[in-house]
C-alpha cells in the first residue's frame, strides 16, 4: 500500500502560493537562505528529504550556516490547467520575496532549468545557483527524451493532457520514463529484487523507493506542453 507524502525532517509551511508551499526546516532565523527546488515530473517533492542519510535537506542543515527551505510542488488541480512556466517562475519569485533577501538556489532536473531561468531574470535575488541534472539546451546531444519528443507529433502529448482533463497525469510521465529503459524497469529490477528476497535491508529500501516512485501527482497541462 502506498503511503501519503512524508517529509523525513521536521518542517513548517511558512508561505503558500499558487501550486507551491515554501517549507522551512530550521526553527531559528539565521539569514543566508538556501532554497532547494525539487523536480516536477509526476512525483511529489519529498525526494529531496527521502530518509536518513538520503536527504538533501539533512545534508544542507548539517553543512549550511543559513536557513534551509524547500519549494514544495503541489499537485495540479482542475484550476491549474492553464498554469505555465511563467506562472511557475512568478510563484518562485513571490516565495523568494517572502524570504526577504537574496537566496542560494539548488535546482534538480526540471527545478534546475527553472532555477536557471529565474536566476537569468532576477540575478540580484540569487547569490549562488547550483543545477543538478537540469537540462539547459533541450536540443543538445542525442538523448532518448529528445528522440521521443521529436519523433512523436505534438498532438500525441496534447491528447494525453486531454485524457487528464487538462493536466498531465503523473502516471503517464513516469511510464514514459520507464519505457526509455524497459528491459531494466520491467525485468532486471524485479530479478534483482528476487535475488535479494532474503535481505531485509534491500527489501526495506525497495519498499521505501516504490512508495515514493509509484505515488504520482499531475503536472499542469500548459506547463507540461
Amino acid at each position: 500500500p502506498l503511503k501519503p507524502p512524508h517529509w523525513y525532517t521536521r518542517n513548517q509551511v511558512v508561505y503558500e502560493g499558487q501550486k507551491i508551499a515554501l517549507r522551512k526546516f530550521n526553527d531559528d532565523s539565521k539569514g543566508n537562505p538556501l532554497v532547494i527546488v525539487p523536480p516536477e515530473a509526476g512525483h511529489d517533492s519529498t525526494i529531496v528529504d527521502y530518509g536518513s542519510s538520503q536527504s538533501l535537506v539533512e545534508s544542507a542543515l548539517r553543512n549550511s550556516d543559513g536557513d534551509v527551505y524547500v519549494l514544495d510542488r503541489l499537485p495540479a488541480t482542475a484550476s491549474d490547467t492553464g498554469y505555465s512556466i511563467d506562472n511557475a517562475v512568478k510563484a518562485m519569485d513571490l516565495a523568494v520575496d517572502f524570504i526577504g533577501e537574496s537566496v542560494n538556489l539548488i535546482g534538480f532536473c526540471q527545478g534546475g532549468w527553472q532555477s536557471a531561468i529565474y536566476t537569468a531574470l532576477f540575478p540580484e535575488k540569487v547569490k549562488l545557483l547550483t543545477v543538478a541534472a537540469g537540462p539547459i539546451d533541450f536540443h543538445a546531444g542525442e538523448s532518448k527524451i529528445k528522440s521521443m519528443v521529436t519523433t512523436l507529433p505534438q498532438s500525441f502529448y496534447e491528447q494525453m493532457v486531454m485524457l487528464g482533463s487538462g493536466n498531465m497525469p503523473g502516471s503517464f510521465i513516469v511510464t514514459g520514463f520507464r519505457m526509455m529503459n524497459p528491459v531494466d524497469r520491467f525485468m532486471r529490477d524485479d530479478l534483482g529484487l528476487f535475488n535479494s528476497i532474503d535481505d531485509g535491508k534491500v527489501i526495506e529500501r525497495v519498499q521505501q523507493f516504490q512508495s515514493w516512485y509509484s505515488r504520482y501527482q499531475p503536472v499542469p497541462g500548459k506547463m507540461y506542453l
